[in-house]
């Protein structure tokens, strides 16, 4: 999710593919997507989507396992952009990454109701 982008999900987006099954992070994603929308219809949100300082906090997270790995080294490949950054993959396993998103944490999200 990106912030000022209501309520859109991406799957597979930015960083959130990883070296290991597609299909268990499509279904960690979609798991989450779906957390999201009940408590969007619980709490009677017309929408939510996540703090600048959240998505910071999750870059912050991905730089640091990036700097840990040779995914970032300086190789060129479809996962780097021109300035070598890594936008693809997610540096960390796939266990780690459906913990994460398991965990819907309602206080990094701006709300606005009906």
């Amino acid at each position: 999710m990106m912030p000022y982008f209501p309520n859109l999900f991406t799957i597979l987006g930015p960083n959130s593919a990883g070296l290991g099954s597609a299909l268990e992070m499509i279904e960690a994603q979609t798991s989450f997507a779906t957390k999201f929308i009940s408590h969007v219809e619980a709490h009677k949100f017309k929408y939510m989507y996540p703090k600048t300082k959240a998505v910071e906090s999750w870059l912050e997270l991905v730089s640091k396992g990036f700097s840990e790995t040779i995914m970032n080294a300086g190789c060129t490949s479809w996962w780097t952009d021109k300035d070598g950054y890594n936008h693809a993959v997610w540096p960390y396993g796939t266990m780690q990454f459906k913990e994460m998103v398991n965990a819907l944490k309602p206080d990094d999200f701006e709300k606005v109701a009906i």
